[in-house]
């Protein structure tokens, strides 16, 4: 299977051969997985938020090395807070 080239696919051009030669070579990295992982990520969690949304439970975490608090939009609607 052929990979797609997309304009924000990383490369690396860069010249071969002596200065007076007229070569050059383009390296491409195939990010086609990582693209898919990405999405498959995005789709998983719209469709727990919209599960949090429907059964009106929200889900929090904490990250104890910063004392941050994570909130999501359900969270928020149950507690009737604004973020930020």
């Amino acid at each position: 299977m052929a990979a797609t080239i997309e304009p924000e696919q990383p490369c690396s051009p860069g010249r071969i051969g002596e200065p007076g030669d007229r070569k050059v070579a383009i390296l491409f990295n195939d990010i086609t997985e990582r693209k898919r992982a990405e999405a498959k990520l995005l789709r998983n969690e719209a469709y727990l938020s919209e599960a949090q949304r429907l059964s009106h439970t929200g889900g929090f975490g904490w990250r104890p090395s910063s004392g941050e608090l994570l909130w999501s939009e359900e969270t928020f609607r149950i507690f009737n807070t604004n973020k930020g």
